[in-house]
């Protein structure tokens, strides 16, 4: 397949504050504006989105994507609004609409196929916090105990997120020890896996299809993690 530099320039437009992944001493609280002085930036604990996955070249191949393709998958998402969560009443809310607005838009690129497909590698990249789609809880057969569980995880883990952003727009410093989404994605997956039972395991394995042979390593629950 050939080299698409219209997808990286745009992959790097498109990365969500949620998946970036700075400098480990600043874990990404702050960032510089144009005068050089670092903002504090709000990020959360989510699964990695579709649209964000259509960008990667290793998925592509996987899709069987062609250059047009890929194209209209980035003329489509960038057409979508964004919403401003960060004035929102609820930003984590308004963000993930904003994600699933996106994936709606790629998804409708892809070929049914390609769409099935895109499902399986969201569950192999993302591992167990696939699981806080609903649709993908009631596929493996998570009860609601196992639902609430993972939502009061999710929900516990961005609220320290939030208080960590709101901590460092007080402090020149950006704050200390500032939380890692990354990290805590990774921690979550690994209790969510706990509290599996061997048949929701094997159900959420089979579920995610072949192998895709992902090019990072991903959370516990994750093919990449194996």
């Amino acid at each position: 397949m050939k080299t698409l530099p219209l997808i990286g320039i745009c992959l790097l437009g498109l990365v969500t504050l949620a998946q970036a992944q700075p400098d480990p001493s600043e874990r990404g609280l702050r960032r510089q504006d144009a005068e050089g002085t670092r903002k504090p930036v709000l990020r959360f604990v989510v699964p990695t989105p579709r649209f964000q996955l259509a960008l990667r070249s290793d998925a592509r191949t996987d899709l069987g994507m062609s250059d047009d393709q890929a194209r209209s998958v980035v003329t489509a998402t960038m057409k979508v609004r964004k919403e401003d969560w960060m004035r929102s009443g609820d930003p984590e809310g308004a963000y993930r609409r904003w994600q699933l607005n996106m994936d709606d838009a790629m998804m409708r690129e892809l070929r049914p196929d390609q769409r099935k497909r895109m499902d399986q590698i969201f569950m192999q990249v993302n591992g167990y916090i696939a699981l806080t789609e609903f649709e993908i809880a009631k596929a493996v057969g998570l009860d609601d105990g196992q639902r609430a569980s993972i939502k009061a995880m999710m929900n516990a883990a961005n609220r320290k997120l939030r208080e960590d952003y709101q901590a460092a727009l007080k402090s020149p410093d950006g704050g200390t020890n500032p939380s890692d989404p990354i990290n805590m994605a990774r921690e979550i997956s690994t209790k969510i896996g706990e509290m599996l039972s061997e048949g929701q395991k094997a159900a959420f394995k089979d579920l995610g299809g072949p192998e895709f042979k992902q090019t990072s390593r991903g959370v516990p629950g994750s093919r990449r993690d194996e």
